[in-house]
């Protein structure tokens, strides 16, 4: 019993990394950090197309800071 054909598993590898980022780059890009969008969710201002972590980290404040005395 021989293999007459043993796959190039570094050939495979680049196949598949070109197949994901063909992928990816059909996704929407974020307007902050301009990486793809690959959650289920994103957010859209007037077309500015924001991923969740950016919306966190530009946007979201501590209601406590609000607050007035």
């Amino acid at each position: 019993m021989g293999f007459d054909y043993l796959p190039d598993y570094s050939e495979l590898h680049d196949r598949y990394e070109a197949e994901k980022q063909r992928e990816l780059d059909k996704m929407p890009k974020c307007s902050y950090c301009n990486k793809p969008i690959t959650e289920e969710h994103l957010y859209d201002f007037g077309g500015e197309i924001i991923c969740e972590s950016c919306l966190n980290d530009n946007y979201r404040k501590c209601t406590i800071s609000y607050i007035e005395e």
